[in-house]
Formats: C-alpha cells, sequence, structure tokens
C-alpha cells in the first residue's frame, strides 16, 4: 500500500483522499435498545461530497443511530417519517466539518448520491444494511468489515413442498445492493406413515450470469453451478 505524507508526517484526519470507504468497521445492535438502535465503530473513516471531494476521521469511537428519531437529524434517520416494516435501512457515517456522526435511511449508495443529509452536513461513507422486519425492529446483525451476518436463522420458506424446481425469494434476507452472500442451509425431514424418508436439496443461482456458487459442503454441479445435497434413507 501507499502513505501519503505531509513534511515527512502522516498524513492528518482532515486531509483528503480520493474515494469514500471504511476501514475496521463493527456494527452490532445497541445493548440496550437493540430493535431500534444500532452501534457503529471503525479505525478509519474516509467520507466523500458531491464533488468527490473526501475527508478522513481516525478512530472515532463507537456513534449510535437511533431509527426511532426523525429527521433528517444526525444519529437518526434522514426522513421526517417513521421507517416503514419489512424495509433494508442503510446506515452511513455523515460529516459537517466538526462532527462525525451517522444517519439511517431506506436508500442505497449509487456513485456520488447518498441518503439526505441534516442541515450543515456535506459528505458520507457508507456503513452496510441491517433488515427492519415485520415486527418491524432491527434484525439481530453483526458488521465485521465488508460482510453482515445474523446473529439468529432467519427463515425464508417453512414447509415447502414441491415436486419440481421452485424458486424461494432471498430478498428478506440479502440486502438488495449486497455483491456476496453465503447460505447456510437446513433440511428437517418427517418420515411418513412407513417410517421412511429421503432428504434431497438442490441449491443454485436463478438468474443465469448474476451469481456463482462458489463452494458447496457437499457436491457441486459445475456445468449448472448448483450444489447437491442428498442424505441417506431414514428407516
Amino acid at each position: 500500500g501507499q502513505a501519503l505524507v505531509l513534511n515527512a508526517t502522516p498524513l492528518p484526519s482532515w486531509a483528503a483522499i480520493a474515494g469514500s470507504r471504511v476501514m475496521g468497521l463493527t456494527g452490532n445492535n445497541n445493548t440496550v435498545t437493540p430493535n431500534t438502535q444500532y452501534d457503529i465503530d471503525a479505525d478509519v473513516v474516509v467520507l466523500q461530497n458531491t464533488n468527490s471531494g473526501t475527508v478522513v476521521r481516525l478512530n472515532p469511537g463507537s456513534i449510535t443511530n437511533n431509527i426511532s428519531t426523525a429527521g433528517p437529524a444526525a444519529n437518526g434517520r434522514d426522513q421526517a417519517g417513521a421507517f416503514s416494516a419489512s424495509a433494508w435501512i442503510h446506515f452511513y457515517y455523515i460529516w459537517d466539518g466538526t462532527t462525525l456522526a451517522t444517519v439511517s435511511s431506506t436508500t442505497a449508495p449509487t456513485g456520488a448520491a447518498g441518503p439526505t443529509l441534516p442541515t450543515g452536513y456535506t459528505h458520507w461513507a457508507y456503513v452496510g444494511a441491517v433488515r427492519y422486519n415485520a415486527t418491524p425492529v432491527l434484525e439481530r446483525t453483526r458488521i465485521r468489515g465488508a460482510w453482515a451476518t445474523y446473529e439468529v436463522v432467519i427463515t425464508v420458506l417453512s414447509a415447502g413442498a414441491a415436486t419440481t424446481e421452485t424458486s424461494v425469494d432471498l430478498s428478506t434476507a440479502i440486502p438488495p445492493n449486497a455483491l456476496n452472500y453465503f447460505i447456510l442451509a437446513n433440511i428437517r425431514v418427517s418420515t411418513g406413515s412407513n417410517g421412511t424418508g429421503f432428504p434431497f436439496m438442490d441449491i443454485r443461482p436463478t438468474n443465469t450470469g448474476s451469481g456463482e456458487i462458489v463452494n458447496c459442503l457437499g457436491a457441486k454441479n459445475a456445468a449448472t453451478d448448483e450444489c447437491i445435497d442428498s442424505g441417506s434413507g431414514i428407516a
């Protein structure tokens, strides 16, 4: 890597570096109010504005975002009305020239466009997305760097039954702007009246060219890009 210096000293935390990014990122539901508050911390935050100007902040410490706070507001949401249930909440760092804060939004970043910023705030850096479920509460989600993992199992299909290949919607478990994801599938088999059963599972992306299965715990069919896992008969 490269290190920029001024007068043979490390680049100060207010200086500009091209592009926004967050390094050493951690995110967790707040321990006291996990349903509506999310804690964010990082080692380095590089924030950008609409003109691609950037600002760097180092070791900001943990900041809590409260999605119940009407906005646009620092450490609250970027809209006046409450977020709707069954939505993806995108968290951002924001900067006003003095204070590093956060904002939550239903808008994912697209190039130079980000959330609606509170008055006086000019820069932002994307943190990640957390599901606001049907209850609605924030799903218990841990963000570590570019990866996010659930603390509990998220059910996308229950009591499913089909005799032909059937697609399963994952939009409630995987944010729409995710670049990669990992699925741990679980099959439970109920035996019939004669006490026999046979589990079989076949997983593959439904949109050709939009994804690729990299690893399978069982067998992988390279020609069709699918994982195949069959269990032993139950007698």
